[in-house]
């Protein structure tokens, strides 16, 4: 719909109001609204890690995994990410 005919008041009018305001309760209430969304408890990442994250590092782990990629001609339909938890065969949907 174009706007260029609508003067400031009359766009505010048309924007969409919330139906809540933004506040203590808003969490809890999304999570009521979305039952199919689950609350996973994040967990700290030790510094040592974090410290040997260095771009060197990290860029040199791309390349290895783009020589690999193009070694063995993986597509991109057989490439999967796993963290180092791993997974267990039978146990996931």
């Amino acid at each position: 719909m174009p706007t260029s005919n609508l003067d400031d008041a009359s766009l505010h009018r048309l924007e969409l109001q919330p139906r809540y305001a933004l506040g203590h309760e808003w969490v809890p209430r999304f999570i009521q609204r979305h039952p199919h969304l689950t609350v996973a408890i994040g967990r700290r990442i030790e510094s040592v890690r974090m410290d040997g994250a260095t771009k060197l590092v990290l860029d040199a782990g791309f390349d290895a995994y783009r020589k690999l990629i193009q070694e063995y001609k993986i597509t991109q339909e057989n490439t999967y990410n796993m963290d180092e938890s791993g997974f267990s065969i039978g146990t996931m949907e």
